[in-house]
């Protein structure tokens, strides 16, 4: 393996530097940025112990829900010193009002069919929220207490937070997608009449008690993960623009993301039929889509950021009209977006790690990799996404063409994953660029290998598609429920689908940051090899 180096393009970084943060820098962002890592772990937990099948007893799961909080809290101020009890206050603070949009399902009063939730709040409503808040808070004072005693000072820049909100933002992607295939495995995507709300009740107040349908349960939370994935984007965008600019990009991406919201309007009040709103939408995304890819070319980290948060509002749309206008296009646009979005946030959070940000030299070797791979990997993601598409063309409309070609395809889609993952395998193992791209190549081949393992059990265990499948509101209690082992499978064949088309995405990124022509390097170059971070 070969020594020699080539120097690297300083990227524009306007975060502050290291030793120069003002107080909210110190304190304030550190402290936001746990409590939304802190929340995400709560609604995970949420969710898993409140499954229709599971539905775990309220002082159990209110137990856990405050370990989960101290304990995150004191994992993500571990290295902050004195500031650790500060940050962990705010963290609490910013957990607590954003599991607010759980807590409203426990304290509205449930009636016995799904459509009978008053609109009332039980009479100890307002002390409930005020004990949560306190509870929330002193949980995040008593972990940062814990923090500052598990390590050193660690100073961190404004770049480092914004890397670790950018993972979490993924984080919050991560159980949507993981829900809104289940939603459609289990033919749950029309338990809900109404959008945006649940039944008539105002979605973030509808009562647990009425959570028991798996039907309604899945559809319902698959609404409430949006929600969060929403605000997360929101801020994460705001955060990124603060600190690197471009918010001109707001001028693109704010009047498409309103379109998408107008259309949306205009269809449900009849304006407009699906045969308008749909390729209006369509065009909207792909517009917003195009911006985010030319924007990552440039290099500009702020205007993929205001990209990606406007995608998120086509992307609500069509699952809105896919409830109104009961049409499974919607649906096979709704599932293909997600894909494309977590793969874009993936992009983005590469794009805000240490590595990437990096200005030392690298090995010769990494450079030809990511040279190499960057072809490979234009093709890679685009025939990743052909086999996406044609599994929620079959899906949602159970059309065996699409499953035949789906099943044919993934042989050619395999083999691509695997030159691309042995062409990342070419970097060296001892930058921090080069691990990683060697670490992204190793996760390829076991997850293409894992890929293929559920693949052939999701054909066994296949039922009829399309929307004969889909169990209609009318239908709810008269139906038997989903069949577990089916939805299961079908999930996680779907999700890690997803799982392979972000780490396909986060190679494509790496590629075209690394890869260029080989140049000789200066003598001085070669002690600054080993300096690169990891991910950060």
């Amino acid at each position: 393996m070969s020594n020699s180096t080539v120097p690297n393009e300083k990227l524009p970084d306007r975060a502050s530097p290291v030793g120069q943060e003002s107080t909210s820098h110190q304190i304030i962002w550190p402290g936001v940025v746990i409590g939304f890592g802190t929340a995400v772990t709560m609604w995970i937990l949420w969710y898993v112990m409140h499954l229709p099948s599971i539905r775990v007893a309220a002082p159990i799961s209110a137990s856990v829900l405050l370990l989960a909080l101290i304990g995150a809290v004191c994992l993500g101020t571990r290295g902050l010193g004195r500031s650790a009890p500060h940050a962990g206050l705010i963290a609490g603070l910013a957990a607590a009002l954003l599991i607010l949009l759980l807590l409203g399902s426990m304290i509205f009063v449930a009636g016995s069919t799904p459509g009978d939730a008053t609109a009332t709040f039980i009479p100890s409503a307002p002390l409930i929220v005020a004990g949560f808040l306190s509870v929330c808070v002193g949980a995040g004072l008593i972990g940062g207490l814990m923090g500052r005693l598990l390590a050193p000072t660690r100073r961190r820049d404004q770049g480092f937070w914004l890397g670790r909100f950018a993972c979490i933002a993924i984080a919050t992607l991560v159980p949507l997608i993981v829900v809104g295939g289940a939603v459609t495995s289990a033919g749950a995507g029309m338990a809900v009449p109404d959008w945006p709300g649940t039944y008539g009740s105002n979605m973030f107040l509808y009562p647990i008690g009425l959570m028991a349908d798996p039907y309604i349960f899945l559809e319902h939370t698959h609404r409430l993960f949006g929600t969060l994935v929403g605000l997360t984007a929101i801020v994460l965008t705001v955060a990124v623009l603060r600190a690197h600019g471009g918010w001109r990009s707001l001028l693109i991406t704010l009047p498409l993301a309103g379109g998408a919201f107008a259309a949306t309007i205009a269809n449900n009040a009849g304006a407009i039929g699906p045969g308008i709103s749909l390729p209006l939408l369509g065009l909207i995304a792909v517009s917003l889509l195009a911006w985010t890819l030319y924007a990552n070319v440039r290099r500009s980290t702020g205007g993929p950021a205001a990209g990606i948060v406007a995608l998120v509002c086509p992307q609500g749309m069509h699952g809105a009209l896919r409830v109104h206008a009961i049409n499974p296009i919607f649906g096979i646009f709704h599932g293909v977006l997600a894909q494309l979005i977590f793969g874009a946030m993936v992009m983005l959070a590469v794009s805000l790690t240490i590595g990437w940000r990096s200005t030392v030299s690298l090995p010769i070797d990494t450079t030809r990799a990511a040279t190499a791979s960057r072809g490979v990997a234009v093709a890679t993601s685009a025939c990743l996404l052909l086999q996406l598409t044609l599994a929620a063309l079959y899906r949602h409309t159970g059309s065996q063409h699409a499953l035949w070609a789906h099943v044919a395809f993934a042989i050619f889609v395999a083999i691509l994953v695997g030159v691309l993952a042995f062409l990342l395998q070419r970097a060296d193992d001892y930058s921090g660029p080069g691990r990683s791209m060697r670490r992204v190549g190793r996760i390829l081949i076991v997850a293409i290998i894992f890929q293929f393992l559920m693949g052939f059990a999701a054909w066994g265990v296949a039922g009829e598609g399309g929307p004969d499948r889909v169990v209609a509101t009318e239908d709810i209690g008269a139906v038997a429920g989903p069949a577990i082992d089916r939805t299961i499978i079908a999930t996680v064949h779907q999700a890690n689908g997803a799982f392979i088309l972000a780490m396909t995405a986060l190679g494509l990124g790496w590629a075209f940051r690394f890869g260029r022509p080989a140049t000789a390097a200066k003598p001085t170059d070669a002690g600054n090899v080993r300096a690169a971070p990891a991910l950060g």
